[in-house]
């Protein structure tokens, strides 16, 4: 989407933009209510909240994707250790100097992804 609307040096209507943000958010909250079989909770966090892991179909649903390096205290794969993981541009302050992150970091990323899509035509006449 993004994509098609910086190509038509187009905006974003902030309704969209803000209810694309909230949807993102409630999806993140649901990944980091996740709880495993024995009720404990699973630690989730997403670690690469961007404009490009965030999907809106047609008919308007939101989809965070690509938990493909989430932290998880559950976890039986690791991913690298000492490699940073995500797009730095959308870390948060603790994760882009490699400090523990938790949810607190996907919302720090998550909010640097919203301005993004509202400002997709600034990018253009700049």
């Amino acid at each position: 989407m993004l994509s098609r609307v910086y190509d038509r040096k187009q905006q974003v209507p902030i309704e969209h933009v803000v209810t694309i943000g909230l949807a993102a958010a409630d999806a993140l909250h649901h990944a980091h209510e996740l709880r495993g079989p024995d009720r404990k909770p699973l630690g989730i966090v997403h670690r690469d909240v961007s404009p490009a892991n965030i999907l809106v179909s047609f008919d308007g649903n939101v989809k965070v994707c690509d938990f493909g390096i989430a932290k998880a205290t559950q976890r039986t794969t690791e991913t690298n250790s000492g490699v940073m993981k995500g797009k730095v541009a959308y870390m948060s302050p603790e994760q882009c100097v490699g400090l523990a992150v938790d949810r607190r970091s996907d919302i720090s990323c998550s909010t640097s992804s919203r301005p993004c899509a509202a400002c997709s035509r600034a990018r253009t006449t700049s």
